[in-house]
């Protein structure tokens, strides 16, 4: 229970800082290139393998709120939470459907290891096409 409240805590993150990016709610621009690290990283080690998508659309839910919080003055809060909600769930089912294909393919796993050199160079992983073996 506590990793998935980590998992969620880590959407989250990733989606305000990506809402702070924006030119107008913060200007953090250099946090593009790290925000979705914490959603990734909730996805495929935090959550359990039948929440897999939810950080994703945690995330997407959470970006789209603050970047439509400023139309809420032209069409009202309820609009802007719908849409989120919305968002959020497309997020959600693009995120369970991601790591179910990866997994038999093993076309992405995040983590460092994969980096790391190995001790017996005949465990060095070959990448061919751009895949992982």
């Amino acid at each position: 229970m506590r990793k998935t409240l980590l998992g969620l805590l880590l959407a989250i993150i990733s989606g305000v800082m990506l809402v702070v990016s924006w030119p107008t709610m913060g200007n953090l621009w250099p946090l593009v290139f790290i925000a979705f690290v914490p959603m990734f990283l909730a996805q495929y080690r935090f959550m359990p393998r039948r929440l897999t998508g939810l950080p994703v659309g945690v995330a997407f839910a959470c970006y789209w709120f603050g970047g439509l919080q400023m139309a809420s003055a032209l069409v009202g809060m309820w609009p802007v939470i719908a849409v989120s909600i919305v968002i959020g769930l497309i997020g959600w089912l693009i995120g369970s459907f991601d790591q179910r294909f990866a997994e038999p393919h093993r076309q992405r796993r995040f983590g460092i290891d994969d980096l790391l050199p190995r001790q017996n160079p005949a465990e060095q992983p070959v990448v061919v096409a751009g895949h992982l073996p």
